[in-house]
């Protein structure tokens, strides 16, 4: 709990650091049409497909009614590439570094991350919901995203979709669940 609380600390102070202009809607909406291209040859059911795709639209069109700066992006945050020691925080593997990129992607990607760790890849969906400790910490921290960027909650769950797609595509994932790394930048 305590690595989670600082690196969070760490990545929200990181973004307030490197905050620069508007996300550009342009730019949003040119991305989430890459995503959706991406998604429609992706081996899901059409149901599952549509669900991802209604949830990227409510990102996007959350994000276009919202005042969201462009934040420098770490690119691989998550807990392995976070340490902490003497109460500071350390963070390593900036290989996928953007100077531009969207605040949502290194705060979903971490909690993700945490949630496929305590819970399993294949039950991350319910790391959103329930009353552990475990649970109300996630909920905690997608509180905290919403107020230091003035989003509502709706609009930062269905930011994680969006994020997966990103991070799908950037890794050029294929049959079998080999991924092969490719040019995402």
């Amino acid at each position: 709990l305590e690595q989670n609380l600082s690196a969070l600390k760490w990545l929200f102070e990181f973004q307030r650091k490197t905050q620069t202009n508007l996300l550009l809607k342009k730019e949003i909406r040119a991305e989430s049409k890459k995503l959706l291209n991406f998604l429609r040859g992706l081996p899901l059911e059409n149901k599952q497909k549509r669900t991802i795709k209604k949830d990227i639209l409510n990102f996007v069109e959350g994000v276009e009614k919202s005042d969201i700066k462009v934040t420098s992006e770490h690119g691989d945050f998550c807990s392995m590439n976070v340490f902490l020691s003497n109460d500071k925080v350390f963070v390593l593997d900036w290989e996928d570094f953007r100077s531009k990129g969207n605040p949502f992607s290194d705060f979903c990607f971490y909690i993700l991350h945490m949630i496929s760790k305590e819970l399993g890849v294949k039950n991350y969906g319910s790391g959103f919901k329930g009353d552990s400790n475990f649970h109300l910490m996630v909920q905690k921290f997608i509180f905290n995203f919403t107020q230091l960027y003035k989003v509502k909650s709706n609009i930062v769950l269905s930011a994680f979709p969006y994020i997966v797609l990103r991070y799908l595509q950037k890794a050029h994932v294929v049959d079998g669940g080999h991924i092969g790394h490719g040019d995402y930048h």
